[in-house]
């Protein structure tokens, strides 16, 4: 019983681990962070718990994003972080930027990068006032 209560929480954050590098390395994340790491605080308006698609995998309610007039920052809620780095992704790094009706709301799905690094969805309201949006 003792051995079960030592190994549970052990085995718990291995775990918590192991899934979090998986979902960074398969998502796109990884290939994101090595042209667009964060380099500082962000600035500009900020939408905190926010849900949003990188590569295939889902992100719900977990993205912290910043607007500002030269590009997003993009970060994973604390909990959930491991293997994300947050990061700053330049206007002029958008493409192909489409809009779609997604439930009561409007999703915007773009490419980031040339050639493509990786495919992004978030919610249309964050990316108000930017002309890329169609």
């Amino acid at each position: 019983m003792v051995v079960i209560v030592v190994l549970f929480p052990i085995l718990f954050v291995g775990m918590w681990y192991v899934v979090g590098l998986l979902v960074y390395s398969i998502s796109g994340w990884a290939r994101l962070a090595e042209s667009f790491a964060a380099g500082g605080e962000p600035t500009g308006r900020r939408f905190f718990m926010q849900y949003g698609v990188v590569g295939n995998i889902y992100y719900r309610s977990v993205l912290t994003i910043h607007t500002a007039p030269n590009g997003f920052y993009l970060s994973v809620w604390l909990p959930f972080r491991i293997g994300h780095p947050p990061l700053f992704i330049p206007w002029q790094e958008v493409r192909n930027a489409t809009t779609y009706p997604f439930w009561w709301f409007e999703m915007v799905e773009f490419d980031v990068g040339s050639p493509t690094i990786a495919t992004l969805e978030l919610p249309k309201r964050i990316f108000e006032g930017q002309l890329f949006v169609g």
